[in-house]
């Protein structure tokens, strides 16, 4: 029984890693969709960047509430997630 329960713990910790992983990646490429529809030059090409970040930020906003990974994500993390709002706010998104 021990055992079991021992292996179950190991795979949440994995999991939750992966999960951790995950949200940091979607994260940058939210951060760099953003950043490149701030300085496309062309409208659709903005509009589909914009859309492209807001689905990044979407689906950290999920992720984070339903699974409660806010305490595990490193401080930095909070203050890039802050940044990406704010940039899609200037890209006109409304919240």
């Amino acid at each position: 029984m021990q055992a079991t329960f021992s292996r179950a713990t190991a795979a949440r910790a994995r999991a939750l890693e992966e999960l951790r992983l995950l949200l940091q990646n979607e994260l940058r490429v939210g951060l760099t969709m953003a950043e490149r529809a701030l300085r496309a030059q062309d409208e659709k090409r903005t509009e589909r960047l914009t859309a492209m970040a807001r689905q990044a930020y979407e689906s950290i906003l999920r992720l984070t509430l339903r699974l409660k990974l806010s305490e595990a994500q490193p401080p930095k993390f909070g203050k890039d997630l802050d940044a990406l709002k704010s940039s899609l706010l200037k890209l006109g998104e409304r919240f």
